[in-house]
């Protein structure tokens, strides 16, 4: 609450991993992330296999709302409106190691709305 940003985390393989600055991936769809949102990247291992932990950071201005989010951080979900526009190849890997072109979904992203899942009240709009 000090700094008022939060957090949403995702993982993709590492091997499928879109590797561009301030973009954010869901399996082969990537978003340029808009104002207000960053994204931190981590690599870790498990069960064999490199993942890629994403965390989409947000941050609150608004002390009220800050809070109601904490409050209700269970049923808090980001919803990305877009429209596809093309197919970006990029280098991934197979798992034993031999490369592939991979194709991931470019898209022209107009908002992501931060919401309550709940009770369907929209917190906030990043464009």
């Amino acid at each position: 609450m000090n700094s008022k940003t939060f957090k949403v985390s995702n993982e993709i393989y590492l091997d499928d991993f879109y590797n561009n600055p301030n973009y954010v991936q869901f399996d082969q769809i990537v978003f340029k992330c808009p104002t207000g949102i960053k994204i931190n990247k981590k690599r870790f291992f498990s069960g064999g296999v490199y993942f890629i932990n994403q965390d989409i950071i947000f941050k609150i201005e608004e002390e009220k709302l800050a809070i109601k989010i904490e409050e209700n951080r269970m049923s808090l979900r980001l919803l990305f409106v877009f429209k596809f526009t093309d197919a970006i190849p990029f280098e991934g890997m197979f798992l034993g190691g031999g490369k592939i072109t991979i194709y991931a979904l470019a898209n022209t992203l107009e908002k992501v709305i931060l919401y309550n899942s709940g009770t369907g009240e929209i917190y906030q709009t990043f464009k």
